[in-house]
């Protein structure tokens, strides 16, 4: 029970830092999926990558704690689930109208 609770809340944790970072977009990693004459349609990878640097951070505190062997199941499974649940929230997907622009 202590391994799922664990799990939820890194899971948690890694989905509020990858919807903090998915709105301050510090990396400007995008790109385009299609573009019409009217909009665009890109992936902002931001997000991705904080949520693994995060995990990163985890699992170093877990080896540093000398509770590696406990402590990466629920990690890798919080990793999973903030990714999915992330993509499922379309974390990073956006849509752009490019008609205003004169484009």
């Amino acid at each position: 029970m202590k391994h799922v609770l664990s799990a939820l809340a890194q899971t948690i944790l890694l989905l509020i830092v990858g919807a903090a970072v998915m709105l301050w977009h510090p990396l400007g990693l995008s790109h385009t999926l299609w573009k019409t004459a009217t909009q665009q349609r890109t992936f902002e990878a931001d997000w991705l990558v904080a949520v693994f640097v995060v995990y990163l951070v985890i699992v170093l505190i877990e080896a540093l704690r000398k509770r590696l062997r406990g402590g990466i199941a629920p990690a890798t499974v919080a990793l999973v689930l903030a990714i999915a649940l992330g993509l499922a929230m379309k974390f990073g997907f956006k849509l752009t109208d490019v008609s205003h622009y004169g484009f």
